[in-house]
C-alpha cells in the first residue's frame, strides 16, 4: 500500500492534535498507522476525526510547525487482522460440511423448527417423529407428512378446489374450504369428526365418541341453504332459504329455537343465559342471569308479551322483568313495562311507558306524561330532594308557552278521588283553595322573646294604596302597594330576589374513542395423532382492542340561567293582617276614650 502524503499539516509542541490542509485522511489513513512528523519521528495515529483532523497516541515532541510536509506509513497489522478474521470464518462454518453441506439438518422442535427463517424463527419444518416431518407456522403445527400420507392439522385450504380426491388415503385430514367442488365423493376427517362432500351436499359433523349429544354440532349445505343443529340430533326437513338454525337438544331443524338470516336474529321460545351448574345433576341451573323470550299470546285479551326476565333461582322464581306488550286486535296499543318483587311470589309491575310516551309509576292506567300513584297510607308519590347544603337552584320549576291566565294551572290539587278541588295555582299566579284558609306555624313552643308589638296605626296611615296593571297582564286592573314606597315605612315587609335571564351558550365536550376487539391470533383445538397422543395443545384466540374511531371533541349548545345584576322586590302582604289587627285595637282604644270623654261632657 502506497504511503499517503497529500497536503500539509500543522502541529503544536506538547499537543496530540494534528490539523491538515488539503488532506483526505478518512479514506487514506487508518488508526494504528504511523505519522512521520517534521521532527523526523514516527507517531502512532490514535484517532481520525475527519479528513483534516488526527489525534496522535502521544504528544508531539518537535517545535511548533505550520504547512509542513508529512508521510503516513501503513502498518503490517492489516495482514494479521485479515488472517485472524479468515480463521474465525472457517471455524464458524466448519460444521456445515458434516450437516447442511451434506443435506442434513437438525431435528428441531415445534417452537424451534430445524429449518426456519431468520426473520421468523418459529415457522418452518421439524422432524416430529421417525419418518415424519411437520410444517409449523407461528409455533403451531399446520400439516404433517409421513409414510401413511399427508395430514392437515390446523388452519385450512382456503380457496382450494378438490375434485374426486380423498386427502390422506385411509387417514383423512381435518380442514376447511372456501370453495369445494367434486364430481365424486370427498372426505376429510375420521370417525365422528368429518367433513364430507357427496352428491352436491357438504356436511361437517362433530359428535363425541361416546355418542352423547352435549357439544354436538352438524352443518349441512345443499344448494344455497345452510342449516345448523346445535346441542341436538341431526335430522328433519331443511329450509331452502339462506337461514342458519340453532335447535334445542334432541330437536330437528323444524323445531329450531334460533334462526339467523342475513339481517335478523329471531328466537322461538326462550333464550337463556345462565351460570353453569355446579351440583351433581347435569343440566340443572343454579342461577339464571338472563332470559329472553316471547310471553303469552292471549286471544281473549289480545295481549302479546316479549319479555326479558332476570335473576331466576333454582326454584324458578323471577326476580324482575321488562316486557314489551301490544294488543293484537287494537294494533297500535303498545307499552313497555317494568316489574320487580320485594319478596316471594311473582314480580309486580312498578312502572310502564305507554304507546304515547307517557310514564306511569304505580299505575297501569296512565293519564299524564308522568303519572304516579301510591298504594300504602304513608307512601310519597313524588319526592324532590337536594343533598347540597348550599343548593341555590330550582327544586320544582313550572313553565308554559301559554300566556298568563286562568285557563291552565301551575298546580292543581284534589281529594276524594278527584271529586273535590282543594287548591289551584293558576297560570297567572292566582291561588284559590276550597276553604280560603291560609296559615303559618304559630305555636308558642316554637317562639321566644315574645313581647307586645309597637303601635302600627300611624305608619299604616302613611301607606299609599294604589290601583295598577301589570305590564305582562295589561287587561287586569289590580289593587295593592308599591314595594319601594312601602320599604320606606316597613322595610321588613320587603324581599328582594335576583333577576335571571336564559342565555344560550356553547361548550366543547369530549367524545371518547370507540374501540372494538379484533382477533390478532386465531386459536386452535387440541391436535392428537392416530394413537391419541397430543401433538399440539389447544391454543386460545388472542384479541386486542383496536381504536375504530379516535377520541375527539364536539361543540354542544346548552342553556344557562344568568343573573342580570338587578333585583325584583316583593311584598309580604300576609304580614298586613296582624298589623291591621294591631291598628284596629289602637283605633278601638281611641274610640273608647272618645266615648268616655263625650259621656263626661254630656253628664256635665
Amino acid at each position: 500500500m502506497a504511503w499517503y502524503k497529500t497536503g500539509s499539516i500543522a502541529l503544536t509542541n506538547g499537543s496530540t492534535a494534528v490539523t491538515g490542509s488539503g488532506t483526505a485522511w478518512i479514506a487514506n489513513a487508518g488508526i494504528g498507522e504511523a505519522l512521520l512528523a517534521p521532527d523526523g519521528k514516527l507517531y502512532e495515529i490514535a484517532n481520525i476525526a475527519s479528513d483534516t483532523s488526527i489525534t496522535l497516541g502521544s504528544n508531539y515532541l518537535g517545535a511548533t510547525q505550520y504547512a509542513q510536509a508529512y508521510v503516513i506509513v501503513p502498518s503490517q497489522s492489516y495482514i494479521r487482522d485479515l488472517a485472524s478474521q479468515a480463521a474465525t470464518l472457517v471455524n464458524s462454518y466448519s460444521t456445515l460440511n458434516s450437516t447442511v453441506g451434506q443435506g442434513r439438518f437438525s431435528d428441531g422442535a415445534l417452537a424451534t423448527p430445524g429449518i426456519s427463517f431468520s426473520g421468523d424463527q418459529d415457522t418452518g419444518l421439524f422432524r416430529s417423529a421417525a419418518n415424519e416431518v411437520t410444517l409449523v407456522a407461528n409455533g403451531v403445527a399446520i400439516a404433517k407428512w409421513s409414510p401413511t400420507g399427508f395430514a392437515l392439522l390446523s388452519g385450512g385450504l382456503d380457496g382450494g378446489t378438490i375434485d374426486g380426491t380423498v386427502i390422506g388415503g385411509t387417514t383423512p385430514a381435518a380442514g376447511s374450504f372456501t370453495t369445494l367442488s367434486s364430481t365424486g365423493v370427498f372426505s376429510v376427517g375420521t370417525g365422528n369428526r368429518t367433513l364430507s362432500y357427496s352428491g352436491g351436499s357438504a356436511k361437517i359433523k362433530n359428535v363425541p365418541a361416546d355418542g352423547a349429544w352435549a357439544n354436538f354440532y352438524s352443518f349441512e349445505a345443499a344448494s344455497s341453504a345452510l342449516s345448523l343443529g346445535a346441542f341436538g340430533a341431526y335430522g328433519g326437513t331443511k329450509d331452502t332459504s339462506d337461514y342458519v338454525y340453532i335447535a334445542a337438544q334432541d330437536q330437528d331443524y323444524s323445531s329450531s329455537t334460533v334462526k339467523v338470516t342475513s339481517n335478523s336474529l329471531s328466537v322461538t321460545g326462550t333464550l337463556y343465559a345462565y351460570t353453569p351448574y355446579s351440583g351433581a345433576t347435569p343440566g340443572v341451573k343454579d342461577y339464571t342471569q338472563l332470559v329472553i323470550g316471547s310471553g303469552n299470546n292471549d286471544t281473549t285479551g289480545g295481549t302479546e308479551s316479549s319479555i326479558i326476565k332476570a335473576a331466576f333461582n333454582t326454584g324458578g322464581e323471577i326476580g324482575a322483568y321488562i316486557a314489551a306488550k301490544y294488543n293484537l286486535f287494537a294494533g297500535s296499543t303498545t307499552s313497555l313495562t317494568f316489574a320487580t318483587r320485594a319478596g316471594p311470589g311473582d314480580p309486580v309491575e312498578r312502572m310502564r311507558i305507554d304507546y304515547a310516551g307517557n310514564v306511569g309509576i304505580g299505575t297501569t292506567a296512565v293519564s299524564a306524561k308522568i303519572h304516579t300513584k301510591t298504594v300504602g297510607t304513608t307512601d310519597t308519590a313524588l319526592l324532590v330532594q337536594s343533598a347540597n347544603a348550599s343548593f341555590g337552584g330550582l327544586q320544582v320549576y313550572s313553565t308554559s308557552q301559554a300566556a298568563a291566565g286562568t285557563s291552565w294551572y301551575h298546580f292543581y290539587g284534589t281529594s276524594s278521588g278527584g271529586a273535590v278541588e282543594d287548591i289551584k295555582i293558576y297560570g297567572n299566579g292566582n291561588i284559590t283553595n276550597a276553604n280560603n284558609s291560609y296559615g303559618a306555624l304559630s305555636d308558642l313552643k316554637l317562639k321566644q322573646d315574645v313581647v307586645g308589638c309597637t303601635p302600627k296605626l300611624d305608619k299604616l296611615n302613611q301607606v299609599r294604596v294604589v290601583n295598577y296593571r301589570l305590564k305582562s297582564d295589561p287587561d287586569h286592573k289590580q289593587l295593592g302597594v308599591i314595594a319601594q314606597e312601602l320599604e320606606q315605612i316597613f322595610p321588613g315587609m320587603i324581599e328582594e330576589s335576583p333577576d335571571y335571564i336564559e342565555v344560550k351558550k356553547t361548550r366543547i365536550v369530549d367524545v371518547p374513542a370507540v374501540f372494538e376487539d379484533r382477533i390478532i391470533s386465531d386459536g386452535s383445538d387440541e391436535i392428537v395423532d392416530e394413537d391419541g397422543n397430543v401433538i399440539q395443545e389447544a391454543v386460545d384466540v388472542v384479541t386486542e382492542q383496536v381504536e375504530v374511531t379516535p377520541a375527539t371533541t364536539r361543540e354542544e349548545e346548552y342553556t344557562e340561567r344568568e343573573a342580570t345584576g338587578e333585583f325584583t322586590k316583593s311584598v309580604k302582604y300576609s304580614v298586613f293582617v296582624p298589623m291591621l289587627i294591631k291598628a284596629i285595637q289602637e283605633q278601638s282604644a281611641i274610640i273608647t276614650a272618645m266615648e268616655a270623654r263625650l259621656a263626661a261632657l254630656e253628664a256635665a
